[in-house]
């Protein structure tokens, strides 16, 4: 039990620094209108790719989730469209950050990397922590509460199946 709780504490962990960074980098200095509405040109760009993308996958992680109903279990099912959300909602995140970050860096490059690299790493994290977290706190949770390896391994299927079906 003591692994469990700090495998959930270090996901808590890792969504409470990916939280702080995103904030972070969204409180830096971006002034100059035109890489602003530059900016704001691939943030809708980039909605507007994702809103599609997400909702060709979306039919697709539902005919999965069926065919695990159907084929496994219900608890793989659950566990599968867990694993989907966690993908997307941190692929979400680090598409967020990263088109508010582009003005952020370029307008801080103006001074050199010194200031801008901070910036971009910071924003690069923040996905990285995303999905850490989310995986950790997804596969313990769905451990304590079934405890059936299977389970962890079709939130690990869900979770990669929707990173590359996203490639796709």
């Amino acid at each position: 039990m003591a692994w469990e709780i700090v495998a959930l504490v270090s996901g808590v962990i890792s969504i409470a620094v990916a939280a702080y960074f995103y904030r972070w980098v969204l409180s830096q200095e971006s002034s100059n209108a035109a890489m602003n509405e530059f900016s704001g040109a691939i943030q809708d760009g980039a909605a507007t790719y994702l809103k599609r993308l997400f909702q060709v996958l979306g039919v697709l992680v539902a005919i999965f989730t069926i065919i695990m109903f159907i084929a496994i279990s219900w608890q793989g099912a659950i566990a599968y469209l867990i694993g989907s959300i966690c993908a997307a909602a941190a692929a979400y995140a680090g598409m967020y950050i990263a088109t508010r970050a582009n003005a952020r860096v370029a307008w801080a490059a103006r001074d050199g990397l010194q200031k801008a690299f901070p910036i971009a790493f910071y924003a690069g994290s923040v996905m990285g922590l995303a999905t850490v977290g989310f995986a950790l706190i997804g596969m313990t949770g769905l451990y304590m509460i079934f405890r059936d390896t299977e389970v962890v391994l079709a939130f690990s299927f869900g979770a990669s199946a929707l990173a590359l079906l996203a490639k796709a």
